[in-house]
């Protein structure tokens, strides 16, 4: 296993509703090196990164150590950012699996993990998944307590949108309400409703705008979309 320093990353700032926040952008690309590159990461705590299978761009992302008080172990706070989202968990046991990363999606593995997209009132988010999985619960949103991640299909488009109702978006892998909700979901981006948000990715990415036809056009690597962020 690899220690994680910190790294600072660049991330292109977004303005929604004259808020700015940030997100993160997999698809398309491989998550897992990026985080191993150790270009991602932001603001980490007790994090250790495990190479699981680097040939097949697996990764794990595990507590650095227990907290030991009078020689018994107390819950320890896990976390970090990454495009100004923070992943988060607590837990007494050193060398857990947090988070799981393979290609283009990141995995809360296991229960009481939460995803924590900072965002305004009435601003409203697009959360994509690589499959469906019923029953996520979520806080801070209009409309209930828990979600459907609806799965991308192969050209990775689809996604499930959520309005704020406070300033963050709470992803739980956790039962909550007395009612059954995943313990693992696989997201591939998390980014704001803005005619930018295709730009809403970190900095190793290149994005270029332009209009044809009258219609404002945006290429990232190579792929167009227009500017909802939707693939054309």
């Amino acid at each position: 296993m690899k220690k994680f320093f910190l790294f600072a990353a660049v991330f292109a700032a977004m303005t929604v509703n004259a808020a700015s926040f940030t997100g993160f952008d997999a698809r398309g690309k491989d998550l897992g090196d990026q985080i191993h590159d150790q270009n991602l990461i932001q603001n980490q705590n007790n994090i250790l990164l495990n190479e699981t299978d680097a040939t097949a761009h697996k990764y794990e992302i595990k507590l650095d150590k227990a907290d030991i008080v009078d020689g018994a172990a107390v819950s320890t706070e896990c976390s970090f950012t990454m495009g100004g989202i923070t992943f988060w968990y607590s837990n007494s046991n050193d060398g857990t699996v947090a988070y799981k990363t393979y290609l283009q999606y990141i995995q809360p593995n296991g229960n009481k993990r939460k995803v924590i997209i900072p965002t305004t009132v009435g601003e409203k988010v697009r959360i994509y998944a690589i499959e469906a999985c019923n029953g996520v619960a979520v806080e801070g949103v209009t409309g209930g307590s828990n979600i459907d991640l609806v799965a991308m299909g192969e050209d990775c488009q689809t996604y499930t949108e959520l309005t704020a109702k406070s300033t963050s978006i709470v992803l739980w892998s956790d039962k909550r309400d007395a009612s059954f909700t995943a313990t693992k979901f696989k997201l591939s981006a998390i980014l704001p409703v803005s005619t930018e948000g295709v730009e809403n990715v970190n900095s190793a990415v290149k994005a270029e705008k332009f209009f044809r036809d009258g219609q404002l056009i945006i290429r990232k690597n190579g792929v167009e979309y227009n500017a909802l962020g939707e693939k054309l």
